[in-house]
């Protein structure tokens, strides 16, 4: 009888033992449960942040599709600014800058606009020659020059390049086909930069079979940027070394142009 009632007393001990222990993970629940709540909310922010992330920065370039605003700047009021900042981006090469200030007018495409395009195709360069053989300061293909020769009605013109594709080094030339496709291929995409630079770059042909080159449209759209809203001073502190550098090697692998 002795022994049943120790092994009583014995559970009543445990049973308080273990209420106490409950009582006491309750309150330790009551304490930590917001800072479990808390760890979750900042896996759900990570998560979201990640996504973000990813379509901004992956899906959304990828995709080439958004329209872009691009401006002509060739105006009255803002026609000696646009001049200087030529003047500067191409080295005061006279004959380059009137070249491209008079062909983006006829054909109505922002000079800086295709000032970015001449930099990012070519570096400025006007012997440059890629290993497809577009040549010239906008890289243009002898056969693209010819149809665009003849699209612009100077057949002449068409059958000598046709005969001698070096001409597109000149650069009166070059540019003049180079602005007259830009504008033809934002008329064909109707007014969607985008997918008129990728269509520059890669070919229209590859452009209507999924063919698309972000990393070239974002660069063209980089410089443009900042060329086309930085004030003069801005652009000499951005772009005075990276001009620095490309005409003094120039100079010294070809000379002055």
């Amino acid at each position: 009888m002795a022994e049943k009632g120790e092994k009583q007393k014995v559970n009543n001990t445990t049973h308080t033992q273990n209420n106490i222990a409950n009582k006491a993970l309750d309150k330790i629940k009551i304490i930590f449960i917001p800072f479990l709540n808390a760890k979750k909310l900042y896996k759900r922010f990570l998560m979201v942040l990640f996504i973000f992330i990813y379509l901004v920065f992956f899906i959304i370039p990828l995709a080439g599709t958004v329209n872009i605003t691009v401006e002509n700047t060739l105006n009255l009021d803002n026609a000696t600014l646009l001049k200087e900042k030529i003047d500067f981006l191409f080295n005061s090469n006279e004959k380059r800058v009137s070249a491209l200030i008079k062909y983006c007018k006829r054909h109505n495409v922002p000079p800086l606009f295709v000032s970015a395009v001449i930099f990012t195709e070519s570096t400025n360069k006007r012997f440059a020659t890629s290993y497809v053989n577009a040549r010239g300061l906008m890289q243009l293909m002898s056969k693209t020059a010819v149809l665009l020769a003849k699209a612009t009605g100077d057949k002449s013109l068409a059958e000598k390049i046709k005969n001698n594709p070096n001409l597109l080094y000149d650069d009166d030339i070059n540019i003049f086909l180079g602005t007259y496709f830009l504008k033809d291929l934002k008329r064909q995409y109707k007014g969607n930069w985008a997918n008129a630079l990728h269509a520059y770059n890669v070919g229209p042909y590859a452009f209507q079979k999924g063919k698309r080159n972000p990393h070239y449209v974002n660069r063209i759209m980089s410089f443009y940027s900042d060329w086309s809203k930085f004030s003069l001073a801005q652009i000499h502190e951005k772009y005075s070394s990276f001009l620095f550098n490309l005409y003094s090697l120039k100079n010294k692998l070809i000379g002055p142009e």
